[in-house]
């Protein structure tokens, strides 16, 4: 499948959409800003991904895992939410990454299908 990579107009952040979506209104995911998708990458854009070794992929995906088990579990709980709250399960729940990796390396789990994009910068898990 081909990818368009771009910048945002508003926020500057790299935006990768499929091709097939070239020349169409898009809505940039984190600052919220419209704008036309290019025909085609942006040639300083559109360079090789950084490569990561399968062994950082799969420690950063591990620890994506327990922080998403962390706040779920506080989200569960029925310490800190009201008189009503019944503790329920939390559902499909976007997090911000762990900061102990770069950022290049969730773009590299999402490509590989192990994460997805949600909005506001945030990712979860790719339902399998």
């Amino acid at each position: 499948m081909a990818f368009i990579r771009f910048a945002c107009p508003g926020c500057h952040k790299t935006i990768e959409v499929m091709a097939a979506l070239g020349g169409r209104r898009g809505k940039c995911p984190g600052c919220g800003t419209m704008f036309v998708v290019p025909k085609q990458s942006d040639p300083a854009l559109a360079e090789e991904e950084k490569q990561f070794p399968p062994e950082q992929l799969a420690e950063a995906l591990q620890v994506f895992k327990r922080r998403l088990a962390a706040i779920r579990l506080d989200d569960e709980s029925q310490l800190g939410h009201g008189p009503f709250s019944s503790g329920s399960k939390a559902a499909g729940m976007g997090i911000q990454p762990p900061r102990e990796f770069p950022p290049e390396i969730w773009e590299a789990l999402v490509r590989a299908g192990s994460l997805k994009r949600a909005p506001g910068g945030l990712y979860e898990l790719a339902e399998k």
